[in-house]
């Protein structure tokens, strides 16, 4: 007994040492790197970064005088992990546009003991022949020429939402433009009616989960261990389940009534006619297009509806150029020019995308710097980035003007759907979404901003979400 505690003691203390040791010698080899004072010896930043993001929701606003402050590149901690953050434009611009090597986000693959979106999906490790075989076969479906048969059928669905804004009443925005964008991201992509607007939508409900959960809990060691089962755990595993099985009947519906996949001309044919008859690839790529379709463009839609409401000056020139407007064909919604201003600048305030990685494992350079070849997160914070005043004149305020007269934001600066081969793939088809919704809803109703006076803020669960409710009051 005294022989096996010794043993155990022994173990734990080189164990310890081991920890220890490697957390010194990745601090050392990046030693030659500006960055903010460590405030753990162990955890580095990462209990500052948990704090920040229970107190305020995430740690961006703290990352944004880092970038200030550092005006090249900046290291941070998590744990023995170096995060090195590139905060100069042109320097960030030339690393991301560059094949990287691998993806941050291996955890999205299998999380908790369960697969969510598995190693093969479209999301997942950029570079690989999987990664670029699949983004050639999906991209004809997002071409920008489809952009009028997409607003055909989101106009089509926006009747549904009218029918709920009744005049005289007043409305969550938020809970709405989830709703109301999972139909459509279904519809469109999937070829599927859920009916969430007017039903209980138990996988919309399961996607929520997912995101909320799995971010805060993914890298959990104890959530991790196959045996421990917390109600966390549980939660989100039935989550997944519930996720992974809708695609699995969506998969099977399709080759029951279209055997030769001739008929539906969607990303569901194309995902089943990528994957070679391997139904649980298929059903990861369902659950990449499902969170990255639906959470993003219901988010952004969020806060743009937040900032309109904060804004009455801004929302009521939106509104005259919607009613205005004559929409002689199907493109009409092109003309929108001061509500595609809108979303532009409510991207910029809050990317629903706040930050991209990649993982470096050689020794390189950037911007002068040697960066070791220990495994490190390169990183771009969209967040911080189109809020740094070095490139912004009044960051934090909401000005949709400035992107008229033809302005495009110079590279590096402005990155509401990444850059580089990770550019998201269906950025015309959220921006269709976004400008028809808006166009269609302020051509027929009035909106004044409802309850509560405090204006909105971010939280973070895996993307940005609006910190609370938007109300508003509906008239005629």
């Amino acid at each position: 007994m005294l022989l096996t505690l010794s043993f155990l003691l022994v173990l734990l203390l080189l164990s310890v040492l081991y920890v220890l040791s490697t957390i010194a010698h990745a601090r050392y080899s990046f030693r030659h790197i500006p960055g903010p004072p460590i405030a753990h010896l162990i955890s580095g930043h990462a209990g500052l970064i948990i704090r920040l993001m229970r107190e305020e929701g995430h740690s961006y606003n703290y990352r944004l005088a880092w970038c200030v402050q550092f005006p090249t590149l900046y290291v941070a901690w998590l744990y023995h992990t170096p995060q090195i953050c590139i905060t100069d434009a042109p320097t960030l611009h030339r690393y991301f546009s560059q094949p990287q090597e691998k993806f941050l986000y291996p955890f999205l693959g299998y999380c908790m003991g369960t697969r969510v979106m598995g190693y093969n999906s479209i999301f997942n490790d950029p570079g690989s022949e999987i990664w670029r075989r699949k983004r050639a076969h999906f991209r004809p479906f997002f071409a920008a020429s489809h952009r009028g048969h997409w607003a055909g059928e989101i106009e089509e669905r926006s009747q549904d939402l009218l029918d709920l804004l009744v005049p005289g009443t007043e409305v969550d925005l938020v809970d709405l433009s989830k709703r109301f964008l999972f139909d459509v991201i279904a519809g469109l992509v999937l070829g599927d009616s859920p009916g969430s607007l007017h039903t209980e939508c138990p996988v919309k409900d399961a996607l929520d989960t997912f995101m909320s959960l799995g971010f805060q809990n993914a890298l959990s060691f104890t959530n991790n261990i196959p045996f421990f089962k917390s109600e966390v755990k549980r939660t989100f595993l039935g989550a997944v389940k519930l996720c992974r099985e809708y695609g699995s009947e969506l998969v099977r519906r399709r080759v029951e009534e279209d055997p030769t996949l001739s008929h539906h001309q969607d990303i569901l044919t194309l995902i089943i006619q990528a994957n070679n008859g391997d139904v649980e690839s298929m059903v990861d790529d369902i659950t990449v297009f499902l969170l990255a379709g639906y959470d993003t463009a219901a988010n952004v839609l969020g806060f743009v509806w937040a900032l309109l409401l904060e804004h009455p000056r801004v929302l009521e020139r939106a509104r005259e150029e919607a009613r205005g407007l004559e929409r002689k064909d199907a493109m009409w919604f092109m003309k929108l020019e001061y509500i595609e201003s809108c979303c532009l600048e409510a991207m910029r305030l809050f990317p629903v995308a706040p930050v991209s990685h990649r993982i470096n494992r050689r020794e390189t350079t950037i911007a002068g710097y040697r960066i070791p070849g220990i495994p490190a997160q390169i990183q771009a914070n969209s967040y911080t980035q189109h809020r740094n005043p070095r490139y912004w004149h009044d960051p934090e305020e909401f000005l949709p003007e400035r992107w008229g007269g033809g302005f495009t934001a110079p590279p590096g600066t402005y990155m509401p759907f990444m850059i580089g081969p990770r550019t998201c793939i269906s950025k015309d088809l959220a921006m269709t979404v976004l400008k028809v919704t808006l166009g269609t809803l302020l051509r027929e109703r009035c909106f004044e901003r409802g309850g509560g006076e405090r204006r909105i803020g971010a939280k973070q669960v895996f993307t940005l979400h609006p910190d609370r409710k938007v109300m508003a009051r509906v008239n005629s």
